[in-house]
Formats: structure tokens, sequence, C-alpha cells
């Protein structure tokens, strides 16, 4: 993805963020349309995936910071996921 604003617009920005709002977060909203089958189907995905809507948003700015693929096994997998044990399926072919 290209850059649309030089480092200078963004620590503007980011100024800007610090100096107002709450005095120890800055909130970064994400709407989905109620009405909008596509957005509720984004928004379970997530939920299915994780168990803070924020913490996935930054584990995927992390991924894209790091060039890393965005895949599953890069998502910390849901807490009923994450003590299942894999079934040996032998050799499959």
């Amino acid at each position: 993805m290209a850059w649309i604003r030089s480092e200078e617009e963004v620590e503007e920005i980011i100024q800007g963020l610090l100096t107002k709002g709450k005095p120890n977060h800055i909130t970064q909203s994400v709407l989905f349309k109620k009405n909008s089958e596509q957005q509720l189907d984004m928004l379970r995905h997530v939920l299915r995936r994780s168990t803070s809507f924020g913490e996935y948003m930054r584990q995927l700015i992390i991924n894209d910071m790091n060039g890393t693929n965005n895949t599953r096994e890069d998502i910390t997998p849901p807490r009923n996921e994450q003590n299942i044990p894999k079934k040996d399926m032998g050799n499959f072919f």
C-alpha cells in the first residue's frame, strides 16, 4: 500500500490527537453499518478470531509493518480454539 502522507503530516496529526481526547489513549473508531451484510460479516470474522477488535487490528498493523502475510496463524486464535488438540490425520493422500 502506498504512503498517502508525509512523515511531517503524520506527526502533525499525532500531535493533535495527543493534545485532545482521553488522557491515556488515542481512540480511532471503526463503524459497521447495521444494514450491510458484508460489513456485519467482517465484524463476525474478527469476533470469531480474537477476543478484542482492537487487539486484532493492532496485530494486523504489526503484521503490515513487518511485511508478514496476514494468515490465520499470524492472529491469536479465539479462546475456544487455543487448547483444542490437533488430530493426527496420518497420510491423508
